[in-house]
């Protein structure tokens, strides 16, 4: 929206939670008194919470990280004690239907009765806002949320492990003396689901060639790619989707 001295307001609504954003203070101003009006509000002024994202803001830098969050959820696993780890998963990882426990077998019934949706469901959050390096194994242990076993329980384990040793890591965004630039990769892998042999895609957006990510996603391809070249192909498909929508919001304007 455009405020009263033709500057830009821009306003974050996420259900009760609020974020705006202006070059011009006043403006700023204006709008949370024309809020405050109307709704009942709690005025944090400056933003430090968003959403258990912690946000640190200083001249020219902004950081975000869910340090807290994560804090939180090692409490509630039990598992505030353990050892980090370097990696979210083994590389040669893989959790096929054949791991999965048979129904109403002792193990299936003690992971029905365990934390692992809830785990999977903390991971997801996590992922998707501040630490995609666990998106991948977080995307194949979301695929099992009924019939999940102990192999499943052991690999969302070391990646709460990993979150333990890398909980404090930030993303980093500065200013860019030569504006903002929008910087993206896609790749896949062929036939690596080893049910269905169907591909993984993924990409990833920057807005500097060496800054933090502002979006990224991994998703298993709907059918099986026949060659590596039509599974890259996909993944370019859906980066170019997204690289289409970040550069509308970057070059939005308001008449």
């Amino acid at each position: 929206m455009r405020g009263t001295n033709d500057a830009m307001i821009y306003v974050l609504v996420w259900v009760d939670d609020i974020i705006f954003g202006c070059r011009c203070q006043d403006e700023v101003d204006k709008l949370r008194s024309c809020f405050s009006q109307q709704n009942k509000m709690d005025d944090r002024n400056r933003l430090l919470w968003f959403l258990g994202m912690q946000v640190k803001q200083s001249p020219g830098t902004v950081t975000v990280n869910q340090s807290r969050y994560i804090d939180d959820c090692l409490k509630r696993f039990g598992l505030a004690e353990c050892k980090p780890v370097g990696i979210p998963a083994d590389i040669s990882a893989q959790l096929p239907k054949t791991v999965c426990p048979e129904a109403w077998s002792a193990e299936a019934v003690f992971m029905k009765a365990g934390d692992y949706r809830d785990i999977v469901g903390s991971l997801l959050y996590i992922a998707k806002q501040t630490i995609s390096d666990i998106l991948a194994t977080e995307a194949q242990l979301s695929r099992f949320p009924e019939n999940s076993g102990r192999v499943h329980w052991v690999v969302a384990k070391r990646v709460l492990r990993y979150l333990n040793g890398s909980k404090d890591l930030e993303l980093c965004y500065t200013k860019d003396a030569g504006g903002v630039k929008l910087y993206g990769s896609a790749d896949a892998d062929w036939a690596g689901d080893l049910d269905d042999r169907r591909s993984t895609t993924g990409y990833s957006f920057h807005l500097q060639k060496a800054g933090a990510a502002i979006s990224w996603s991994t998703k298993k391809l709907p059918n099986a790619a026949m060659s590596t070249s039509e599974a890259e192909y996909q993944a370019m498909a859906s980066a170019f989707q997204e690289a289409l929508y970040l550069r509308s919001l970057l070059s939005m304007r308001w008449a």
